[in-house]
């Protein structure tokens, strides 16, 4: 892909424990980044422990080198709005370059209908407000 289309942006969403990443999923995501072989990863921090949820964004964003090439995956579908929300806003205060919310499915079939609105439609609302005031 590289080769061909080198401005092409190649990701991955990966298991975030490196060590189990690499020893039971094959995916050797660290040295995928360091080797250039994909342009960012996205691990699938799906938890509800913030302590944990830091930890392997920590341990990607150390990987990575920029953080423009981790892009944090939110597990909503495990998660309430409010834990979602502040997964958004940890994630974003640690410098990465994404945030990606799993799954989109769950978050407008199933997620929880919440005061002011639908889980998906909120959590872009309350996590990434504009900055004229508009909804």
């Amino acid at each position: 892909v590289k080769r061909l289309r080198p401005e092409v942006v190649v990701s991955v969403a990966v298991v975030p424990e490196t060590e189990e990443a690499q020893r039971l999923r094959f995916q050797n995501w660290t040295g995928w980044l360091e080797a250039g072989v994909v342009d960012a990863v996205a691990p699938m921090s799906y938890t509800t422990e913030e302590a944990e949820f830091v930890q392997w964004l920590d341990d990607a964003l150390s990987a990575a080198g920029d953080g423009r090439r981790v892009w944090a995956g939110i597990g909503a579908f495990r998660n309430t709005f409010s834990g979602s929300l502040a997964q958004v806003r940890i994630a974003r205060e640690m410098g990465v370059g994404g945030v990606l919310v799993f799954s989109y499915d769950w978050s407008v079939r199933d997620g929880e209908d919440v005061a002011g609105g639908p889980f998906l439609l909120r959590l872009g609302r309350e996590a990434w407000p504009r900055q004229d005031g508009s909804r």
